[in-house]
């Protein structure tokens, strides 16, 4: 119901078979869940400031970044082909690559395979990215 009404979006992996990431749609949400709602004491105790100073590395990461990284795909779906030669793009989402020299994982904000290849079906077409 959350996910048909919009309220929670589910986030496939574009590339990889794995759990879908399920987040909050709406960025005002996330604001009042993560910062809004656990620190209203200390706000009405009159330390807004303090509050946002604090708040402000969750604020970047998980309010600012993920609406970014979403108006990010969007932007591609809709104009990449006026920037890019070929045409239209494919499906447009996110993936995580290793990278076995770190022994670590990147996460892929924006990636576009081209048109016709289908998510999760290997070898994807490459067409554009963004980290």
């Amino acid at each position: 119901m959350l996910e048909s009404t919009g309220y929670i979006r589910r986030e496939q992996d574009i590339l990889r078979s794995r759990q879908p990431v399920i987040t909050l749609a709406d960025p005002v949400i996330r604001f009042n869940q993560l910062i809004t709602l656990p620190q209203a004491a200390a706000v009405e105790q009159g330390f807004a400031e303090q509050v946002w100073q604090q708040a402000a590395p969750t604020f970047n990461s998980k309010i600012l970044g993920p609406h970014f990284e979403d108006l990010a795909r969007e932007f591609t779906r809709r104009y990449a082909h006026t920037l890019l030669p070929g045409g239209l793009p494919g499906p447009v989402g996110t993936t995580e690559v290793a990278d076995p020299a770190a022994r670590t994982k990147h996460e892929v904000d924006v990636i576009a395979l081209t048109a016709g290849e289908r998510p999760q079906s290997p070898p994807p077409g490459l067409r554009f990215w963004v980290r």
